[in-house]
C-alpha cells in the first residue's frame, strides 16, 4: 500500500513523472469478454464472481506504475452494458482503484472528488467493509496533505486510526503502521508536540507488544523504521539531543545489517531523521554554529548515499541558518544549490517555497526588482494552478484559495507581502502596497483556516508575527488615523491570535458554573475507559477482540458530546461564542481602555482601544526597546539602584497619550516582565500608578470572558494558607520561616471573617479540598521557579508538600481570586505567542478569575504591609485594580524611604477586576454625602450663571 515516506516534504517533490501508456493486457481483455458473456446470459452470480479478477488486473497495473492504464480501463469499463449489474461492493472497490490512480498521478483534487462519491454513494458498503473504509480515510488524509491542507489531513487519519482500533480483527497491520506513521508526520508538520508525544506512546505500546522479537517480514522492518524515527523526533521535541544523536547513530549502524530489499528504505529513514535534528536548530535553538555543522553533515551524508531529495533539503536547512545569521549571500548560494539539485515540476510547492526564500534574501539585500520578479512569477503561477484561470493577484477571490491552508502557503503569501512593503518604502509605488494588502489578507484567511486553536507553535508564532507586521505597516501607510480600518484590522489579527488560554478558562467556567461540569466528568471517565480498552486491544493484537466493547463506549461518547453541545447553547454568557473586538469595545466604559502591545520580528506596535476608537502607533525597533526594558527591569530589582531617566523614556515611548483612568494592559514578549505602574511621567515625575488603576491580562479574548459577566460579589468567602517551615528541606533546598506570613494571614482573615490555615493546617490536601468552598484564596508561602523547566516549579505547602505548577493544569478551581504572596509567582519562562509560563497562568488555566502575583522577590515585611493595605481597600467595596492601586499609593506615602518601585511595583493584578465585597455602610454614607455636596455645588453654579 502507498504510504507517506519518511522524508519531510516528499509529498511536494514527487511530481510529474511521465507514465508509459500500455495496451490493455490480453488477460484483462479476456476477462471483459467473459463478463460481457455472463451479462448476455443474465448470469449475474457468475458475473460478480469473476469481476474481482478484473479489480486484480487494475491492482497489477497500479503496482507497475501504469496509472494512465488504470484510469483508461476504468473509464472504459463503466461504459460497458454489464457494469450496471455489478454489485455496489465491487463498484466501490473499482472506483477506489480509479481514485488511487488519479492520486498517484498527482491529480489530488480529482482523487478527492472520487473518494467523496464513494463516501456518499456507497456508505452501506463502507459500513460492512471496514478495511475499505480505513483505506478511504487514509487516502483522504494523503491527498489533503499532498494539497497542503493541514486541517483535514489530521482529521482524516485520526478517523482511520479510531476505526481500526475499534475493529482490530479486521484490519491489515501494514495499514495500522502506515496510519500512525502518517499521523506522526502530520503532527510534526503542525509542530504539535502534545500530539507527537501522545502518538508515540500509543505506537510504542503496539510496537513493544507486536514486534519485540525481530522477524524477517515487511511489517517488522517497516514498523522498526517508523518506531526509530518517532524515537528521534520525540527526543528532539523534549530537547534531549544526546538521546536523539544516540538513536540516530544506532539507525545508521543498523543499515549494514538490513536485507538488500529493505536497505533503501532504511537509508531514506536515516536521512530523514537527520532533518529532524536540523529542524531543531532551525526552529528551537539560536545555536546557528551547531545548526550549520549539522546541516553540512546532512549534506555530506545525502551526497554519500546519492539521494537528490536529501541534497535539496540539506541545502535548504543551511540557507535557513545563514538567513538567521543575516549572511544573505550565503543563504542565496544554498537556495540556488537546492533548486539546481532537483528537477522540480512547475507545480511543486517546495519549489515555490525555495524561490520565496531566495526573494526574501534578495529583498534583505535591497535588490527589490529581482525579488519582486521572482515573487510575482510564483504568485501568478499559484493562482493559475489553483483557480484554473490566468488572472492577476488583485483580481483573485481569496475565498477560492482557502484549501491552501498550509503553513508553507501562508509563508509564501505573507513573505511576498513583506517584500512588497520593503519595495514600497523605497519607491512609494502604490501598486506595491495594494498587492501587499491583498496578500496579507489572503495569508490571514489561510492562517485562520489551518490554525487548530491550540497553543501557538514556533511556526504559528512566526507566521502570525509576519501577518501582524504587514497589517500594521499597511494601516500606518495607507489607512493612517482611519479608525474603521484599525478596528477591522485588529479584529482580524485577534481572530488569528492564540486563544488557547481563553478556551481553557471558558471550559473551566462551564464546568464550575453549569450542569456541563458533571457531564464533562462522565465524558472524561468514558474517554479513559476507551483509552484502556484500545491499549488492551493493541497489546493483544488479533488474539482478543474488544470491538463490541469499544463500539458501545463510542456510542455513549457520541451521545454525551451531543448533550454537552446542546447544553452549551444555553450558557452563551460563559463562552466566547459572540466574542469580537467590536463586542469587546462595547464593554468598555468611557474611563476604561485596553492597551495591547504587538512585538513583531522587527518592530513594536501599540493599539490603544477605547469604547469608540482604536489608535495604532509604531513605537520603534524591537531590539532597541528590548534593551531599554531589560535595563530598567534590572534597575527595579535592586532598591539601591538609581532610577535614572530610563523609566521616563519608557513612559514617553509606551504610555504617551494614554489617558484612561482604568487601564487593562496586554503585554507581548519581553514587556511581560515590565510593571508599567513603575514608569515615571517626565512632566510630573509621578509614577504611572498615581495616574491609572492597572490590570494585566493575557489576551483580549480572555479579557472579554472576564468582563462580559460583570458582577458584584456580596459574600465572597476567604481562606488564607500560611505554612510553618522551620528550615524545612525539600529538593536540596532549605526553607526558612516567613516571619510576617502568619500575621499577614490572620489579619486578612479578621478583615473578611474568613478561615486561616496556619502551620501544619496549611497543607496541600487542605488547599485542594477547600478551594471550591472559598472565593478568595490567599497563599503566604515559598515558591520555587525553574525558568528552564516550568513543570518542576512549585508552591511549597506545610510538611514540605510541593504543588507543581503543571498539577494546576489538571484542576478546576472556581475561585474569584488567588493572591500569591510569595516571591516570583508572576515570573516564568517566556513562550512566544503564549506569554509567561507563570503560576498566574496555571491558575487561570484552572479557572481562577484573577490572580495577584509578584514579578520578583520582595522582603517579607513590605509584602505583608502591601497585602494588608490591599485587603483593607477591598473591604471598602473597591474593585480589585483600584484597591491594589490605592494600596501602592498609601504604601508610597507612608514609606517615603521605600518609594523605590522595587518595594511595591512588582505586585500586579492579572485578570478580572470585579469587586469582591459590598461597600461598608460608612462608605455608603460618605458616598451619599459627597453626592449631595456635588449636587449642591452644581445647582449653585447653575443659579449663579442664570443671574
Amino acid at each position: 500500500m502507498r504510504i507517506l515516506t519518511a522524508c519531510l516534504f516528499i509529498l511536494f517533490f514527487l511530481n510529474g513523472i511521465a507514465q508509459k501508456k500500455v495496451e490493455t493486457s490480453i488477460s484483462e481483455k479476456s476477462i471483459i469478454d467473459q463478463l460481457n458473456l455472463y451479462s448476455q446470459r443474465n448470469d449475474l452470480k457468475s458475473l460478480n464472481q469473476l469481476f474481482p479478477k478484473y479489480i486484480e488486473q487494475l491492482q497489477t497495473l497500479y503496482d507497475n506504475g501504469d496509472y494512465e492504464a488504470v484510469k483508461s480501463s476504468y473509464l472504459s469499463i463503466v461504459e460497458k452494458p454489464f457494469y450496471g449489474n455489478v454489485s455496489d461492493s465491487l463498484k466501490a472497490n473499482t472506483l477506489m482503484a480509479y481514485g488511487l490512480a488519479l492520486s498517484a498521478n498527482q491529480q489530488y483534487q480529482e482523487s478527492l472528488d472520487i473518494y467523496e462519491v464513494i463516501t456518499q454513494k456507497y456508505q452501506s458498503v463502507l459500513n460492512r467493509n471496514i478495511p475499505l473504509q480505513v483505506r478511504l480515510y487514509i487516502e483522504f488524509s494523503f491527498n489533503y496533505s499532498s494539497m497542503g491542507n493541514q486541517k483535514k489531513d489530521i482529521i482524516s487519519v485520526e478517523k482511520a486510526i479510531d476505526l481500526m482500533e475499534s475493529n482490530f480483527d479486521k484490519i491489515k497491520v501494514m495499514d495500522y503502521i502506515a496510519a500512525y506513521n502518517n499521523l506522526f508526520y502530520y503532527y510534526g508538520e503542525y509542530e504539535d508536540n502534545v500530539g507527537i508525544n501522545k502518538t508515540f506512546q500509543k505506537f510504542n505500546t503496539f510496537y513493544q507488544s507486536q514486534f519485540q522479537k525481530p522477524t524477517n517480514t515487511k511489517e517488522y522492518y517497516y514498523a522498526k523504521r517508523v518506531y526509530r524515527k518517532m524515537q528521534v523526533n520525540v527526543a528532539t521535541v523534549n530537547e534531549d539531543l544526546v538521546l536523539a544523536n544516540k538513536i540516530l547513530q544506532q539507525i545508521k549502524n543498523e543499515i549494514q545489517f538490513s536485507p538488500s530489499n529493505e536497505r533503501p528504505a532504511d537509508i531514506n529513514y536515516y536521512l530523514s531523521c537527520i532533518t529532524l535534528l536540523c529542524d531543531y536548530y532551525n526552529y528551537y535553538s539560536d545555536n546557528h554554529i551547531e545548526g550549520i555543522r549539522l546541516g553540512k553533515m546532512y549534506l555530506a551524508e545525502a551526497i554519500k548515499y546519492k539521494d537528490p531529495f536529501s541534497i535539496v533539503l540539506a541545502h535548504s536547512k543551511l540557507a535557513n541558518q545563514y538567513r538567521e545569521m543575516k549572511e544573505y549571500e550565503k543563504a542565496i548560494y544554498h537556495v540556488n544549490a537546492s533548486l539546481s539539485a532537483y528537477d522540480f515540476p512547475p507545480t511543486s510547492m517546495s519549489k515555490f517555497g525555495l524561490e520565496t526564500m531566495k526573494a526574501m534574501n534578495l529583498s534583505s539585500l535591497s535588490i527589490h526588482d529581482s525579488a519582486i520578479g521572482i515573487m510575482e512569477k510564483n504568485i501568478n503561477a499559484l493562482i493559475e494552478i489553483h483557480t484554473g484561470k490566468k488572472i492577476t493577484l488583485l483580481q483573485v477571490d481569496e475565498q477560492k484559495l482557502l484549501d491552501l491552508n498550509n503553513n508553507r502557503y501562508v509563508n509564501i503569501f505573507i513573505s511576498s507581502a513583506l517584500i512588497y512593503n520593503e519595495a514600497f518604502k523605497q519607491t512609494r509605488q502604490q501598486s506595491y502596497i495594494q498587492k501587499s494588502e491583498k496578500l496579507t489578507k489572503l495569508a490571514s484567511l489561510l492562517f485562520n483556516e489551518f490554525y487548530r486553536k491550540g497553543a501557538f507553535t514556533p511556526t504559528l508564532n512566526n507566521l502570525h508575527k509576519k501577518i501582524v507586521e504587514s497589517y500594521f505597516f499597511i494601516a500606518l501607510e495607507k489607512y493612517k488615523n482611519n479608525s474603521a480600518y484599525a478596528i477591522e484590522m485588529v479584529s482580524t489579527i485577534e481572530a488569528n491570535a492564540s486563544v488557547h488560554l481563553a478556551k481553557e478558562f471558558e471550559q473551566k467556567l462551564l464546568q464550575s458554573n453549569t450542569p456541563i461540569g458533571l457531564l464533562n466528568n462522565d465524558l472524561n471517565v468514558l474517554q479513559q475507559q476507551k483509552a484502556f480498552w484500545v491499549s488492551e486491544q493493541v497489546k493483544n493484537g488479533k488474539q482478543k477482540n474488544y470491538a463490541e466493547k469499544l463500539k458501545a463506549i463510542d456510542a455513549r461518547l457520541n451521545a454525551l458530546n451531543k448533550q454537552i453541545q446542546s447544553l452549551k447553547k444555553g450558557f452563551v454568557d460563559l463562552t466566547l461564542k459572540d466574542y469580537s473586538i467590536a463586542n469587546a469595545m462595547k464593554l468598555l466604559n468611557k474611563d476604561e481602555a485596553i492597551l495591547k502591545y504587538y512585538i513583531t520580528h522587527e518592530h513594536v506596535y501599540k493599539a490603544y482601544i477605547t469604547h469608540d476608537n482604536i489608535k495604532i502607533t509604531l513605537l520603534g525597533k524591537k531590539i532597541a526597546i528590548e534593551q531599554q526594558v531589560n535595563q530598567f527591569v534590572k534597575i527595579l530589582k535592586k532598591p539601591s539602584n538609581q532610577l535614572g531617566t530610563t523609566g521616563k523614556a519608557l513612559f514617553q515611548l509606551l504610555l504617551k497619550d494614554v489617558s484612561a483612568k482604568n487601564l487593562t494592559i496586554i503585554p507581548d514578549n519581553y514587556l511581560n516582565y515590565l510593571p508599567f505602574e513603575s514608569l515615571q511621567n517626565p512632566q510630573s515625575n509621578d509614577y504611572f500608578i498615581m495616574q491609572a488603576n492597572i490590570t494585566y491580562n493575557a489576551s483580549i479574548a480572555l479579557w472579554y470572558l472576564h468582563n462580559k459577566q460583570k458582577q458584584i460579589n456580596t459574600s465572597v468567602k476567604l481562606a488564607t494558607f500560611a505554612p510553618a517551615y522551620n528550615n524545612t528541606a525539600y529538593n536540596n533546598t532549605q526553607f526558612a520561616n516567613l516571619p510576617y506570613a502568619t500575621t499577614e494571614a490572620t489579619s486578612i482573615v479578621h478583615l473578611f471573617d474568613g478561615k486561616a490555615f496556619i502551620g501544619q493546617q496549611a497543607s496541600k490536601k487542605n488547599f485542594l479540598v477547600q478551594n471550591k468552598s472559598y472565593g478568595v484564596l490567599h497563599c503566604s508561602m515559598h515558591s520555587v521557579l525553574y525558568d528552564n523547566d516550568f513543570n518542576q516549579s512549585y508552591l511549597l505547602f506545610a510538611n514540605a508538600q510541593p504543588m507543581y505548577f503543571n498539577e494546576l493544569y489538571t484542576k478546576a478551581i472556581p475561585a474569584e481570586m488567588v493572591v500569591l504572596s510569595a516571591c516570583n509567582t508572576g515570573a516564568g519562562k517566556l513562550v512566544e505567542g503564549e506569554g509567561i509560563m507563570s503560576l498566574s497562568r496555571a491558575f487561570t488555566y484552572a479557572g481562577v478569575k484573577s490572580t495577584v502575583v509578584s514579578l520578583w522577590q520582595v522582603p517579607d515585611k513590605e509584602t505583608s504591609e502591601i497585602m494588608l493595605l490591599f485587603y483593607e481597600q477591598l473591604k471598602k467595596g473597591l474593585s480589585k485594580h483600584v484597591a491594589l492601586a490605592n494600596a501602592k499609593q498609601h504604601f508610597i506615602k507612608a514609606n517615603p524611604l521605600k518609594s523605590h518601585p522595587y518595594f511595591w511595583s512588582g505586585f500586579i493584578l492579572i485578570g478580572n477586576n470585579d469587586q469582591i465585597a459590598n461597600a461598608t455602610p460608612w462608605m455608603k454614607y460618605i458616598g451619599f454625602a459627597i453626592g449631595i455636596l456635588l449636587l449642591s455645588v452644581f445647582i449653585y453654579f447653575i443659579r449663579k450663571k442664570a443671574n
